[in-house]
């Protein structure tokens, strides 16, 4: 696991990740996704529901990161339960209008803290280090130190990947 993030708009977010704006100006994640090409293009991305993140909130609840009484863990546990129960429609609609998004902000939270992802600095305070499979991000600068160079190669393994898998 390298990095947990939510988002209503999951692709444009990873794009983001990615985008270089100005000179070298790019995140952790996107560094880490331009040192590993062309490994990192086969990379899993997986999508979550709230009601798939109930588990870990509760272990989450019930951890000593929440310092409220029993009654007030099982409160939240079952509001958290009554939001992540509605059609996924009504939930994008809700968190849309900016109604609900404590509760995809404490499933972002459990998740991180359960899976200690090693991108993620908030909500992780055991932050692991990078698996030995894959380059660290510092590199970054090493193999680009100009970004038009990053967008080449990237571009370059994109097409690469596109005609091997055709």
């Amino acid at each position: 696991m390298l990095y947990i993030g939510r988002s209503l708009q999951p692709v444009k977010r990873l794009r983001h990740h990615v985008s270089i704006n100005g000179l070298n100006e790019i995140g952790t994640l996107g560094k880490l996704i331009f040192c590993n090409l062309p490994n990192s293009l086969y990379w899993q991305v997986l999508l979550y529901t709230l009601a798939d993140c109930e588990q870990t909130i509760a272990r989450y609840y019930q951890s000593d990161v929440f310092s409220g009484t029993l009654t007030q863990r099982s409160e939240w546990l079952q509001e958290y339960h009554h939001v992540a129960g509605r059609d996924a429609r009504e939930q994008y609609n809700n968190f849309s209008a900016s109604f609900g998004t404590a509760y995809v902000s404490e499933a972002e939270a459990a998740l991180i803290w359960y899976l200690k992802p090693c991108c993620n600095v908030v909500f992780n305070d055991a932050k692991p280090p990078y698996p030995s499979t894959v380059k660290d991000p510092k590199a970054y600068f090493t193999l680009f130190p100009d970004p038009r160079n990053a967008r080449t190669y990237f571009r370059h393994h994109l097409e690469r990947t596109a005609y091997d898998a055709a």
